[in-house]
C-alpha cells in the first residue's frame, strides 16, 4: 500500500512537471529537441509507473481474495468440527436413554402400565426400588416374628416333656408296694425317656444354632440389600437431577436453534442478505459453539458424578474398567439384580419356615 501511495505521488509530480513544461516559451530547435527528449523520458517513466501501479493493484486484489478464501475455509472447518463434536455429545446422551430402554425390553413386566417417556420410566424404577426396601423390611419383620413363635413352641414342647418326666417320677415314688418287675419296667421307661429327652435337648440346641446361623445369614443378606438399595437410590436421584438439567438445557438449545433458523430465514429474505451474510455466519457459529459447550458440560457433569461414586464406593466397581459406559452398565446390572435378590430372599424365608415347622412337628411326636 505504501508503494502504491509513493507511485501515485511520483505520478502527480511528473504531471506537474509536464504542465510546467507546457508553459515554457520555445525559442530554438535545440530547446524543442531538449523539451521533446524530456517529454519522452517523462512519458516512459509515467508508463513504467502506471504498469507498476497496475501490478501492485492486481497483486493486492489477489491477496485480498486469497485472504477471504482462507478465512471462509477456516470458518467452515471450525463449523464442521463443532457439528461433529455436537453430534458426539448427542450420541453420548442417546446411549443413556438406550440403556434405560434396554432394561424396559429385558424386564417388560416391571413397566406394565407405564408410558414411554424416559422420565416416567425413571420415576417408576425409583418407586420399584423404594417398594423393594419396604418389602425387605416386612420380610425381615415376619421372619423375626416366626422365629420367636417357633422358639416359644420349642419351649412349650420342652415344658411338656419335663412335666411328663416329673409325673413318672412321682408315680414311681408313691407306689411302695409295687413289685420289683414293675419298678424295673418303670426304671427302663424312665431311662428311655431321659435318653429321649437328652436327644431332644441336643436336637433343640442344634436347631437353635441353625436358627442363629440362618438369622445371621439373612441379616447379612438384608443389610447388603439395604446398602445396595440406598446406593442405587442416591445414584437414581443424581441421575434424575442430571436428566432434568439435560432436559432444560436441551429445551433451551432447541429454542435457540429455532430462533437462529427464524433469523436466518428473515436474513435470506432481506435485500441486504449478501451484505450481512458473513455476520450471520459468525452469529450462527457462536450459537453453535455455545450449544456445544453446554452439551460438553452436561456429559462432564455425568462423568464426574459417576467418578465421585467410584471414589466413595470403590468396592462396587471391583473388576470394572474406567470407561463411563461400562460403569453405567455395571450400575444398571445392580438394579436388574434387585428383583432377583428379593425373590431369592423370599424363597429362602419360605423354605426356612417350612423346615422349622417340620422340625417342630417331629419334636411334638
Amino acid at each position: 500500500q505504501r508503494e502504491i501511495e509513493q507511485l501515485k505521488k511520483d505520478n502527480d509530480q511528473i504531471r506537474e512537471k509536464s504542465t510546467e513544461y507546457k508553459h515554457i516559451e520555445i525559442q530554438t530547435d535545440e530547446d524543442i529537441k531538449a523539451l521533446y527528449e524530456i517529454i519522452k523520458q517523462q512519458s516512459e517513466e509515467l508508463s513504467i509507473l502506471n504498469e507498476k501501479n497496475s501490478n501492485l493493484l492486481s497483486q493486492d486484489e489477489l491477496n485480498r481474495e486469497k485472504k477471504i478464501d482462507n478465512e471462509t475455509q477456516t470458518d467452515d472447518r471450525q463449523r464442521e468440527k463443532l457439528l461433529q463434536m455436537n453430534n458426539k455429545l448427542k450420541r453420548a446422551l442417546q446411549i443413556i436413554k438406550d440403556k434405560i430402554h434396554r432394561i424396559v425390553n429385558e424386564k417388560p413386566d416391571l413397566f406394565n402400565g407405564i408410558g414411554e417417556e424416559t422420565n416416567e420410566r425413571l420415576d417408576h424404577l425409583i418407586s420399584i426400588v423404594e417398594n423393594q426396601t419396604t418389602q425387605i423390611d416386612l420380610i425381615q419383620t415376619e421372619h423375626q416374628q416366626q422365629i420367636k413363635e417357633l422358639q416359644n413352641s420349642l419351649l412349650t414342647c420342652q415344658f411338656e416333656l419335663d412335666n411328663e418326666r416329673q409325673q413318672h417320677v412321682l408315680a414311681a415314688s408313691s407306689t411302695e408296694d409295687i413289685s420289683p418287675s414293675i419298678i424295673e419296667d418303670y426304671q427302663i421307661k424312665i431311662e428311655q425317656l431321659e435318653k429321649t429327652l437328652i436327644e431332644k435337648e441336643n436336637e433343640q440346641i442344634l436347631l437353635h444354632e441353625r436358627l442363629n446361623e440362618i438369622e445371621l445369614e439373612l441379616r447379612k443378606i438384608l443389610d447388603d440389600q439395604n446398602s445396595t438399595l440406598m446406593k442405587y437410590e442416591l445414584l437414581v436421584q443424581e441421575r434424575d437431577l442430571l436428566i432434568e438439567q439435560q432436559t432444560l438445557h436441551s429445551t433451551e438449545s432447541q429454542r435457540e436453534i429455532e430462533q437462529l433458523k427464524k433469523e436466518l430465514l428473515e436474513l435470506k429474505q432481506s435485500p441486504d442478505y449478501q451484505h450481512i451474510e458473513t455476520q450471520t455466519d459468525d452469529r450462527q457459529h457462536e450459537k453453535l459453539l455455545q450449544i456445544n459447550n453446554k452439551l460438553k458440560r452436561i456429559i462432564q457433569t455425568f462423568k464426574e458424578k459417576i467418578h465421585r461414586l467410584v471414589i466413595e464406593k470403590p468396592n462396587l466397581f471391583d473388576g470394572i474398567s474406567e470407561e463411563t459406559n461400562e460403569r453405567l452398565d455395571h450400575l444398571i446390572s445392580i438394579v436388574e439384580n434387585q428383583t432377583i435378590q428379593i425373590n431369592l430372599i423370599q424363597n429362602q424365608r419360605d423354605e426356612l419356615e417350612k423346615q422349622l415347622r417340620n422340625e417342630i412337628k417331629e419334636l411334638e411326636r
